[in-house]
């Protein structure tokens, strides 16, 4: 049995449960289990049966509480019981999370449209494009009493004036001897989105007040007042951007989230079929998974407004 789950604070219990497969099996996709015995206990007192909610999920309804030792068992018929354990973390001591916009560079937004009298293009410039760095700094104050270990997520949503939004992860470079060059995009995530995040422990900075400082560059679009921000009629579908958001997070994790993160990342760096096989970290008894906690402090910071672009405009960001 596989029993993969990250615990939080700001969601229920929920569990995923699959079987596993030899690696020369055909197919990239698991069997889920359906008809599993799923149990929560908080401080060795059962809490909860969590109920299936579809696709190999189970879910409860306890909120997990920073400093609660929670414990996880399945069972299924025709597969070894399995069980595993993890304490809740607190939520990292954050003192800073800011940010300094700096303009770079000025380019022209132009619009690309074709004469058909003289089967030419015509270029004209309809705005500007606004190169800009997002200096960031983050700076949390680590538990001299306590091994703890971090991550930190930079998260982009832009959200539509028909309510629609999307969200992806950004791609930060950090140059901090933290990481230790360790950079890597999200193992975890559920919808195949490759969001970035950045793990790491405290054995540099173990009681120590710290900053990390980094940055990320971006640009946006405006358009001369004189030109209708109405797109071209051949565009049957066009959404306007309202607004533009990056969030930055610091997460405190559990170990077995760190070590987990950690062999993933070494997996995925290991050179291919001739490279040392690395074993995946797993705390799951009689199976394999893991079941790790984070807790975590954000801040979410609003980018200036840009312009969609369509099938004529080119610079800005912005979807059909």
């Amino acid at each position: 049995m596989v029993l993969n789950s990250m615990l939080s604070p700001d969601s229920v219990v929920k569990v995923h449960l699959t079987r596993s497969k030899f690696f020369l099996a055909e197919g990239n996709r698991f069997d889920t289990i359906t008809n599993a015995n799923v149990n929560l206990y908080v401080n060795d007192v059962w809490k909860e049966q969590l109920h299936y909610t579809g696709d190999g999920a189970f879910s409860g309804a306890y909120l997990p509480k920073a400093n609660d030792v929670l414990r996880i068992t399945a069972t299924s018929a025709g597969l070894e019981p399995v069980q595993s354990v993890v304490k809740m973390v607190n939520a990292p001591d954050l003192l800073l999370l800011d940010t300094v916009f700096k303009n770079t560079e000025i380019s022209p937004l132009l619009q690309y449209n074709f004469d058909p009298l003289t089967g030419k293009s015509i270029i004209d410039t309809v705005g500007k494009n606004y190169h800009r760095n997002l200096d960031y700094r983050i700076r949390f104050t680590d538990n001299p009493l306590t091994k703890n270990f971090y991550r930190i997520a930079f998260m982009f949503k832009t959200t539509f004036t028909n309510g629609e939004f999307a969200q992806t992860g950004l791609i930060v470079d950090i140059d901090d001897m933290v990481f230790n060059d360790h950079k890597q995009r999200d193992p975890l995530d559920d919808h195949y989105q490759l969001l970035p995040f950045l793990e790491f422990s405290d054995v540099l900075i173990n009681g120590k007040t710290y900053e990390i400082k980094s940055k990320f560059s971006y640009y946006y679009s405006v358009l001369n007042p004189e030109i209708s921000k109405v797109p071209s009629k051949k565009a049957k579908s066009f959404l306007i951007i309202d607004k533009q958001e990056v969030t930055v997070e610091l997460h405190e994790i559990s170990e077995s989230m760190y070590l987990y993160l950690r062999s993933k990342t070494a997996e995925s760096q290991n050179g291919g079929y001739f490279a040392e096989p690395v074993q995946i970290y797993t705390n799951i008894e009689n199976g394999i998974g893991i079941l790790g906690a984070y807790n975590k402090q954000a801040k979410t910071f609003v980018l200036p407004k840009g312009v969609t672009y369509g099938d004529n405009f080119y610079g800005g960001y912005g979807t059909w």
